[in-house]
């Protein structure tokens, strides 16, 4: 009966160490992760300045309006659907990759245009102009 509950001890410590192991990593890791992601700063990707200038600089020489009276009012992230940002002029071939960018508004002189741009301001399209209105889903700038 001693050789039986000696045989047994060792599995039964064995089932024992498994379950801790087990019931340690369930339970540490998620408040570690938990912990960790509560530690991220949580920040809102600021448009870069290439972008900005980029934008400023297109609206100023197409229109002939100073730069200085030109203000981006709002602008959010965006994946166009290919190298063109979605605006192909007539007979232009695009590549068919997803491209990271912009979509900006700039607004001066009681009027409003909305740029398209890629994640570095390399490409700019204007996708509309008009009277300025107010729109929502966008950063605001003031």
């Amino acid at each position: 009966m001693n050789i039986s509950f000696k045989k047994h001890s060792k599995q039964l410590a064995s089932i024992l160490f498994s379950i801790v192991i087990v019931f340690l990593s369930w339970h540490l890791l998620p408040v570690e992760t938990a912990t960790a992601e509560s530690q991220k700063p949580t920040t809102v990707n600021p448009l870069s300045d290439r972008v900005a200038i980029a934008v400023i600089a297109d609206v100023s020489k197409q229109t002939g309006i100073s730069t200085e009276k030109l203000k981006i009012t709002q602008y959010s992230r965006q994946t166009w659907s290919n190298g063109c940002l979605g605006i192909a002029k007539p007979d232009e071939i695009c590549t068919q990759a997803l491209v990271e960018g912009w979509r900006v508004v700039v607004s001066g002189n009681n009027r409003t245009w909305v740029y398209r741009s890629d994640r570095n301001g390399r490409i700019v399209r204007l996708e509309s102009s008009k009277q300025s209105t107010s729109s929502s889903g966008h950063h605001q700038l003031k």
